[in-house]
């Protein structure tokens, strides 16, 4: 069978017409395009990383990468926006985002400019909870920005508080923050949210670990930094 050429009537160039008279996918109005991207993805916006132990997830619309370059641009934002809960910590020991990070193909590592992690603590249980470690962040050469959300349940199980400034003071929040800070590359552009649950309004949400994370902020990034051996050899400062 002799191969398709261009003179083809199946193959329609970019902003033309075809012999039938219909248009180029990219002729269609974005509005268009956007459904049949919200089809071809099945209206997911977003990743979960599997437990340990799962398979790897295929990442879902990685084809419509490879068609040109408008497409391209019209959907890596849904490609690569990427969402890493930990929740439920009450059943577990420590949180460590390294390990979340192998169970994620190559190709997500390697393109992932976006990541909202999510983490519910149980401040009466919280004694138990063991360190979050968030090192793994140092490997994602194209992160450019975290969002942190932390969800602490109902409003007036936290230490006695009453209202949100009360909630927003707590030993609680300032250590979980000053434990993040240090871990956080200082390039990648942070969003602090608090999650909480108010009687009298229901479901909440507080700017109030930006001040925290403003006053600690000497913290940030401070074990991403390589470390300066004062070994002469190592520093190869040894007279020439």
């Amino acid at each position: 069978m002799p191969g398709l050429s261009s003179s083809h009537p199946s193959i329609i160039a970019y902003g033309s017409q075809s012999a039938t008279g219909g248009t180029c996918f990219l002729d269609l109005p974005f509005e268009l395009r956007t459904m049949v991207y919200d089809l071809s993805m099945s209206n997911r916006y977003d990743w979960r990383f599997p437990s340990p132990g799962q398979p790897k997830p295929t990442v879902l619309g990685i084809n419509l990468l490879r068609t040109c370059r408008q497409i391209r641009h019209e959907t890596q934002g849904r490609v690569w926006y990427i969402e890493l809960p930990l929740e439920d910590q009450s059943d577990k020991t420590s949180i460590d985002i390294g390990l979340a990070l192998t169970c994620m193909p190559d190709a997500a590592l390697a393109r992932i400019v976006w990541i909202s992690l999510t983490v519910v603590i149980d401040p009466s249980t919280l004694s138990v909870l063991g360190p979050i470690n968030l090192q793994g962040l140092t490997t994602l050469k194209t992160l450019r920005t975290l969002h942190i959300y932390i969800s602490v349940g109902t409003l007036q199980k936290i230490a006695g508080a009453k209202t949100r400034q009360d909630l927003e003071n707590t030993v609680i929040l300032t250590g979980l923050v000053t434990q993040m800070l240090p871990q956080i590359p200082k390039e990648v552009y942070v969003d602090w949210g608090l999650l909480y649950r108010d009687k009298d309004s229901g479901s909440r949400y507080s700017d109030g670990l930006l001040p925290i994370a403003e006053k600690f902020k000497c913290l940030r990034g401070s074990d991403c930094e390589p470390r300066v051996s004062n070994d002469r050899k190592e520093l190869d400062i040894s007279p020439r």
